[in-house]
């Protein structure tokens, strides 16, 4: 067997594979199919140019090759024909007028098959030119008519290059190219030049044309998305799979054959099995990348509805803090008496509007100032102050409602009163106000006590304010949950159990991080009462 011998097999080969691979993985897609079906039609007429170049094949094999490799011929550049009015897309009549062209193209097929319309006579000779004789009037015809499929083909994807755009039309760049050359060679070396009776290009066909199928298939595969990864593993395979069944056929005795078949049983098995697992872990890698990209979409529509939701949210308190600052104006103005005396039972009930609405101001405060800090918008007035006189405003302004409930706010003292913070004096108080006034809510009847002391770490001086209540306690389970916005604990919020909206404790972690502080919960469990803890840097007085 010489070396075009193995070239023209191994076209035949590989278009076999590629052919098969094109089908499988594109069936869904015509214009993928008809390519499939040029690849193996290629690799018929690769066989059929083995059959009649080859000098281990006999005479009748040799017939068989001519009329094989001009059958083959012509239904390559039929379905090439079919491919083009299908791919990317179907054309206009993409159906009626290429039924038309096939009918004809069956009747000139037939045509070969009558005595001396295409093959004269065929003869024992040493090279191809002595060995067929061409009608030349059908010789041509039959040239006429493959050259037009090939020219209207090519016409057509050149419209369609043109009226696409992406991925289509850098795909028709490549199928354009790829069968402008492999086309105009193939119909040189084997139709044009044979026709006058040269032969010399006649076995190059299959190779131009295996490199052609070869580079169309690569971009048909890429740039549509299938994975390169399972196409080069299958792609492969079958090339070990077939060598070894080539190497069982040619075993030169029983032992021989024996030992290739079952190394060829096995490398099948195993090929089987690695094609699988390549198709298993690129189908799970599509999957979460699937999935990923829900996740990615959902993630953005749960980011605008909170992004409402805020802007809800400070509209709402925007509207809201007017009419209860009125309120509690002439609240005020009542109990001064401006408006004239009222009677002592009244005083109960409006002093426990007075308290309610103050926790409405405050609760309305947190929502804007929490909305301003989701917003990146808020803005803190830094200097430095002593923490006493924070403790001391915000226990002045919960004493009234621990009085209502029978106990008093006391502050334990352990630094003095002259230990200084960093940190805006208003937001930092409206953040402890949160703490204090969630004890005061829950205590069981006895003082919420205030403890400020000191506390050293890695040679820095830290600002710890401990809030301490005797009230309903916290499950170690739930203190996490605490810190979050509209948290649940045991099913319902603490503050939503006192009436609030579970933002307060939310809005306080957000303030004290912002000033490079923190705050955590401890509580010996449900029953025992708990103590919150808020932690300051130390600062010197400006």
């Amino acid at each position: 067997m010489s070396f075009m011998d193995v070239i023209s097999l191994s076209a035949v080969l590989l278009n076999i594979i590629f052919a098969g691979l094109l089908y499988f993985h594109g069936r869904r897609n015509a214009g993928i199919v008809f390519f499939a079906l040029i690849a193996f039609q290629v690799s018929v007429w690769s066989f059929a140019v083995f059959l009649m170049t080859s000098g281990v094949v006999a005479t009748k094999f040799f017939i068989i090759g001519a009329f094989l490799h001009y059958f083959a011929g012509n239904l390559i550049f039929l379905s090439f024909f079919w491919f083009s009015v299908n791919y990317p897309k179907p054309a206009f009549l993409a159906f009626l007028f290429p039924a038309a062209i096939s009918v004809i193209d069956g009747m000139l097929l037939i045509a070969i098959l009558i005595p001396s319309f295409f093959f004269r006579s065929f003869h024992v000779a040493a090279d191809l030119s002595g060995r067929i004789n061409f009608n030349p009037a059908g010789f041509w015809i039959y040239t006429a008519y493959v050259v037009f499929l090939f020219i209207f083909a090519e016409i057509t994807l050149f419209k369609k290059y043109f009226s696409t755009s992406g991925v289509d039309r850098l795909n028709l760049r490549y199928v354009i190219l790829g069968t402008a050359v492999a086309g105009s060679l193939g119909v040189f070396s084997n139709l044009i030049l044979p026709g006058l009776g040269l032969y010399f290009l006649f076995s190059t066909g299959p190779v131009f044309s295996t490199i052609f199928v070869g580079i169309i298939s690569y971009a048909i595969f890429k740039h549509n998305l299938f994975n390169l990864k399972v196409i080069a593993t299958e792609f492969f395979s079958f090339v070990i799979v077939f060598i070894f069944f080539v190497r069982f056929l040619l075993a030169q005795n029983a032992y021989d054959a024996i030992v290739d078949g079952g190394i060829f049983v096995m490398v099948s098995i195993f090929c089987w099995f690695l094609i699988r697992a390549v198709w298993k872990e690129v189908h799970d890698r599509e999957e979460i990348a699937e999935l990923a990209s829900k996740l990615q979409s959902s993630n953005a529509e749960l980011k605008k509805l909170d992004t409402a939701k805020s802007e809800f949210i400070s509209l709402a308190s925007h509207q809201l803090r007017t009419p209860l600052t009125v309120i509690r104006g002439y609240l005020s103005m009542i109990f001064e008496e401006s408006f004239g005396s009222f009677s002592s039972e009244l005083k109960t009930p409006l002093t426990n509007v007075m308290l309610s609405t103050e926790q409405l101001i405050r609760l309305v405060n947190d929502l804007l100032d929490l909305s301003r800090i989701e917003a990146g918008r808020i803005q803190y007035a830094m200097k430095s102050f002593p923490i006493h006189d924070l403790v001391k405003k915000v226990a002045g302004l919960l004493s009234g409602e621990a009085k209502e409930k029978g106990f008093n706010i006391t502050i334990v003292n352990s630094l003095g009163e002259h230990r200084y913070i960093m940190g805006d004096f208003d937001k930092l108080s409206s953040a402890i106000t949160n703490v204090v006034d969630n004890a005061i809510k829950h205590s069981q009847g006895h003082n919420v006590e205030i403890e400020l002391e000191e506390r050293i770490s890695a040679g820095k001086v830290f600002i710890v304010v401990s809030v301490r209540d005797d009230g309903i306690g916290i499950a170690a389970e739930d203190i996490p949950k605490l810190f979050v916005k509209f948290s649940n604990v045991g099913g319902k919020s603490r503050y939503e159990r006192a009436g609030g909206l579970g933002i307060g404790l939310y809005f306080t972690k957000r303030v004290i991080e912002d000033h490079s502080g923190k705050v955590w919960a401890e509580s010996p469990g449900v029953g025992h009462g708990s103590t919150f803890y808020i932690e300051f840097p130390a600062t010197t007085k400006n």
